[in-house]
């Protein structure tokens, strides 16, 4: 191997471990975070509602410290998605179905983007449609109604990751 081909490749590990470390600081910032607020959270409901909100917010708050380290921001894909809902095609125009309904769903749709690796929505969505009831909050929305919101959010998160990989620039030689 040339002295640039290990001095590329010695970079790549390097960026590798780099990013799997801020992955793991970014997770565990995120669940220490989530499980304090899902405890405080859960407190309205007592003893049980404390356990299960301070589980609850572990998990959605380390997804959500990966996700950053990964350089997407939860807060930004749901300002976007609460901006652009109304326009999209798939919302509903009545009263019945407002943004508390889809907003699990586009959260579902980014943050699984961002755990799952598989870039491939079809691939991914059978375990989606499973972690619905268990995130949907007080959505009103089945998962026939919600999957269009979770993949349109999921797209535009793959939308983002690729084209971040395109504009990556090389190591210097």
């Amino acid at each position: 191997m040339a002295s640039d081909e290990r001095e590329h490749h010695h970079n790549n590990d390097n960026e590798s471990t780099a990013q799997g470390i801020a992955g793991a600081v970014g997770a565990a910032g995120g669940a220490m975070a989530g499980a304090l607020a899902g405890t405080v959270a859960g407190a309205l409901a007592g003893p049980l509602g404390m356990a299960a909100g301070g589980v609850a917010g572990a998990v959605l708050g380390g997804m959500t410290g990966r996700d950053a380290s990964r350089g997407i921001s939860m807060a930004v894909e749901e300002s976007f998605w609460q901006k652009n809902h109304a326009g999209q095609s798939y919302a509903n125009a009545s009263a019945e179905h407002g943004w508390d309904d889809y907003a699990p769903a586009y959260q579902l749709g980014a943050s699984a983007r961002a755990r799952y690796d598989h870039p491939d929505w079809h691939t991914v969505e059978p375990h989606l449609e499973r972690e619905w009831e268990s995130s949907r909050g007080n959505s009103r929305l089945d998962w026939p109604q919600a999957r269009h919101a979770s993949q349109a959010a999921w797209e535009r998160v793959q939308n983002q990751l690729a084209q971040s990989m395109n504009t990556d620039t090389p190591p210097r030689r």
